[in-house]
């Protein structure tokens, strides 16, 4: 039996203004770093063979200091765009409480679901289109081979993850949530049925 852990990023500056980050690079707050550590804690019996995340640099802090408390060796760390943050396009580096020319309703669609599509931007879809097949042409293959895997990403990226794995229809999609730095983790049996979930 493997398993996945998902791991969203630890809390960014922009998340704490409460700003569309996408697939702009800032960094974490002191509090995004605690979270990591407390984290780092909650999966410390957990280990792991392979590292996915992206190349957004709020994911490769948090991997980073993530493994700095696990201190888990030998280890094979991958970068990949697959895995990036949906781009919102028009909308990143605003707040999300100012709506501008759109309006309130028009906002919460692009934000939560499926098919809807920011100006210049990507919708879930296009998110899910690039990150569940590179899961599934290079993450399961690892998992079917017995490697545990975590997966350190963004809350769109592994929305759309969770999205595949569970077969979670378009809208109920709407209503799923990634909180920073909770680990959800999946265990598999050698055919990759999914057998259980866990969040920590």
């Amino acid at each position: 039996m493997s398993y996945l852990a998902l791991l969203r990023h630890g809390q960014s500056i922009w998340n704490i203004e409460n700003r569309f980050t996408g697939t702009i690079d800032v960094g974490l707050t002191a509090a995004g770093c605690l979270e990591i550590h407390k984290a780092a804690l909650k999966i410390k019996n957990y280990k792991f063979n392979i590292i996915f995340t992206s190349y957004l640099i709020r994911a490769i802090h948090t991997t980073k200091l993530l493994f700095n408390v696990l201190r888990q060796t030998n280890i094979k760390c991958f970068y990949t765009n697959a895995f990036n943050e949906r781009n919102y396009g028009v909308l990143q580096g605003l707040n999300k409480n100012n709506y501008g020319q759109y309006s309130k309703d028009q906002i919460y669609l692009w934000r939560r679901s499926y098919q809807a599509r920011p100006p210049l931007g990507e919708s879930l879809f296009d998110t899910y289109l690039r990150s569940f097949m590179f899961y599934q042409l290079v993450v399961i293959p690892y998992l079917r081979n017995g490697y545990n895997v975590i997966i350190i990403a963004h809350g769109n990226s592994l929305r759309a993850l969770m999205k595949g794995i569970e077969s979670i229809n378009d809208m109920n999609i709407m209503n799923i949530e990634i909180f920073t730095c909770i680990p959800i983790i999946y265990y598999f049996n050698e055919k990759m049925c999914l057998l259980k979930k866990k969040v920590l």
